[in-house]
């Protein structure tokens, strides 16, 4: 298990079925390593299922293959562009075998949904954030704008540890079915044992009630006329603090807005 990473393949939505150079223009073929296509819905379908699995796959992983002769395993969901006729003649041609999730299942047994798209959706809504602070709403988000969100967020999310631990924890490497198996087993003498441990609360345990009953007790020993004082001022602070803050952001924002918008005047082309 190397916790390697094929190249993503990125699929634009785009009527015309072309490819427009705008959206590919912070893409930097030595830096990236990353396949891109389009569709009337921005999804896969069979022809582009079929280039990823000659142009990305069988490329990037037949020299893994010992004496490029041996049999590679491709595990794959059952979407219909992956069990196509012409893929599956593909695969059994170039010696791939395929091995199929059942329906429903892929959140326990595929390593991608297990440990790989959540970190990658948190991260890539990070960038989203920030680039939206920084333009300050003044733009509006396009597909030229995706790809520099999208590819530190890959980076970042698809590391050796995650997809190791992708293969671990859905039982495949090393091969161990009970992983999986014991989230779905229910054992009546362990939920008991956990019901039996809440209902038994340390002593050191403040409910809720009690806990605002202490505080409103210790409210009012307060000097009222010096805590109003207090108040006053730790506001004033806090407001001159945020005013301070946002007018940075509002300068930094700025200046990233003038920049996307010259981006954005730039001539595109059908690639």
């Amino acid at each position: 298990m190397a916790g390697k990473v094929l190249p993503p393949t990125v699929v634009f939505e785009a009527k015309s079925g072309d490819l427009q150079d705008t959206w590919l223009q912070d893409f930097d073929p030595v830096k990236h390593a990353c396949s891109f296509a389009s569709s009337p819905t921005g999804w896969t379908n069979n022809k582009i299922g079929l280039h990823w699995l000659s142009e990305v796959f069988e490329k990037n992983t037949k020299t893994t293959a010992r004496n490029r002769r041996d049999w590679r395993l491709l595990i794959i969901d059952g979407h219909g562009s992956h069990v196509d006729s012409t893929f599956l003649e593909f695969c059994d041609k170039h010696r791939i075998l395929v091995a199929v999730f059942p329906p429903h299942s892929t959140h326990r047994l595929q390593p991608l949904d297990v440990s790989l798209f959540s970190p990658l959706a948190i991260y890539y809504s990070q960038n989203l954030d920030n680039w939206i602070m920084r333009s300050q709403g003044l733009t509006h988000l396009q597909k030229s704008d995706f790809f520099m969100l999208f590819w530190p967020a890959f980076e970042k999310a698809f590391s050796p540890s995650n997809i190791e631990s992708g293969w671990r924890k859905t039982g495949l490497q090393l091969f161990n079915p009970d992983i999986v198996l014991e989230q779905i087993s229910t054992l009546p003498d362990e939920h008991l044992e956990r019901d039996r441990a809440s209902s038994s609360c340390s002593s050191s345990y403040i409910p809720p009630a009690v806990m605002r009953k202490l505080r409103r007790q210790y409210a009012m020993q307060l000097d009222l006329t010096l805590q109003s004082e207090i108040d006053h001022v730790t506001a004033k602070l806090l407001k001159f603090s945020a005013e301070n803050q946002v007018l940075k952001h509002e300068m930094a924002g700025l200046k990233e807005t003038i920049k996307l918008q010259e981006r954005k005047q730039k001539g595109r082309k059908a690639l």
